[in-house]
């Protein structure tokens, strides 16, 4: 579990890297759609579903779209998934992050 949470958090940092430039995966399904590199960074593999519209974002975050993924997930790990996605995939956080490496 300590090593899922490590890569989830890892997960996390990537979503906020892709805000950085202005585009994201609308799936979370980060145990499928995502690889690790041979740093232990968890990185982009799946390009079919990305979306570069930010208000398209903004509904993801509002409908709390990771919660559709978390079915998949035990007990113990979609709870920390849960809490931790509901706490860092926010309105504002996307807001502060979005685009800002495109200037």
């Amino acid at each position: 579990d300590d090593e899922l949470k490590n890569v989830l958090e890892n997960y996390i940092k990537l979503i906020h890297k892709t805000w950085e430039y202005g585009f994201a995966d609308t799936v979370y399904r980060w145990t499928a759609n995502n690889g690790i590199n041979k740093n232990g960074e968890v990185t982009q593999a799946d390009f079919g579903e990305i979306i570069t519209r930010k208000d398209w974002v903004v509904y993801d975050i509002e409908n709390k779209r990771w919660e559709y993924f978390a079915k998949y997930l035990k007990k113990d790990i979609k709870e920390y998934y849960l809490k931790r996605m509901n706490e860092e995939m926010t309105e504002e956080k996307l807001n502060e992050l979005w685009g800002r490496k495109l200037n």
